[in-house]
């Protein structure tokens, strides 16, 4: 996984949040927030290995994981965002 497989993973989960007709219940939010983690990890496990295998300098590994956490905390405030919005908060 790379981390545009990452962004659209996270754009899936979000987008399949947002087409919710339902009210946002806390198992819902917990449920998605545990989808987004699921990415960020699996996300994480490649990039490891990626850069394991490839002898990549830790500089290269520290802006691919810098970004990969700005996309997670991106989609996490998206999701409290939309569960606001549901809400009428």
């Amino acid at each position: 996984m790379n981390l545009g497989e990452a962004k659209r993973e996270y754009r899936e989960v979000l987008e399949a949040f947002a087409r919710l007709d339902e009210a946002v219940s806390e198992a819902r939010l917990e449920d998605v927030q545990r989808r987004l983690d699921g990415v960020h990890k699996r996300a994480m496990r490649q990039i490891d290995q990626y850069t394991t295998r490839r002898f990549l300098s830790v500089n290269q590994r520290r802006g691919m994981v810098t970004k990969l956490d700005r996309l997670h905390q991106e989609a996490h405030a998206k999701v409290v965002a939309i569960a606001a919005e549901r809400r009428g908060e």
